[in-house]
């Protein structure tokens, strides 16, 4: 889409700018993608039972997310 445009951007200040800010973003969405790596693998591998309460992620022991986790509906367990 900015490629189309690129051509109507005769102003080296505004080439310059247009530039800059492509940069940015790349950058920020580099970060995103670096952040939102790991809850990638929670959402893609989570299991959903028959009933409710019924589910479970996969466990990482490097990672703790809050004070307990209930896996497959079981009862909620301290994390070690």
């Amino acid at each position: 889409m900015l490629l189309k445009r690129e051509a109507r951007m005769p102003n080296p200040l505004d080439r310059e700018d247009t530039e800059y800010l492509a940069q940015k973003m790349g950058e920020a969405l580099e970060e995103i993608s670096i952040i939102t790596k790991g809850i990638k693998n929670y959402v893609k591998n989570i299991t959903i039972g028959e009933r409710p309460g019924q589910y479970g992620f996969p466990v990482d022991r490097r990672v703790r997310i809050g004070a307990s986790i209930s896996i497959n509906g079981g009862e909620p367990r301290p994390l070690t």
